[in-house]
């Protein structure tokens, strides 16, 4: 009863560590094929043009929203040059 209660264990542990190794190698495996995506040409052109262009987007709507502002500000306070 006890000798089987050990190797019901053991068999456990085994199959938890097959498990694990298994899972590493394929996160391994994994961080490979990200790394050589993120390495090639195609993805590189490809977020970098996706990048540029929002980036160009957001710094557009920016200047036109800071334009609106001081002029919301100027158009408020009295000209105190007079």
């Amino acid at each position: 009863m006890k000798i089987e209660g050990i190797e019901q264990a053991i068999e456990v542990t085994l199959l938890g560590l097959s498990t694990a190794f298994v899972g590493v190698i394929g996160l391994m495996g994994l961080i490979f094929v990200i790394g050589r995506l993120l390495d090639s040409e195609w993805f590189k052109t490809r977020i970098f043009n996706y990048m540029g262009k929002r980036a160009e987007e957001k710094g557009m709507a920016a200047a036109l929203g800071v334009g609106l502002l001081v002029a919301q500000q100027k158009q408020e306070t009295p000209d105190d040059s007079r």
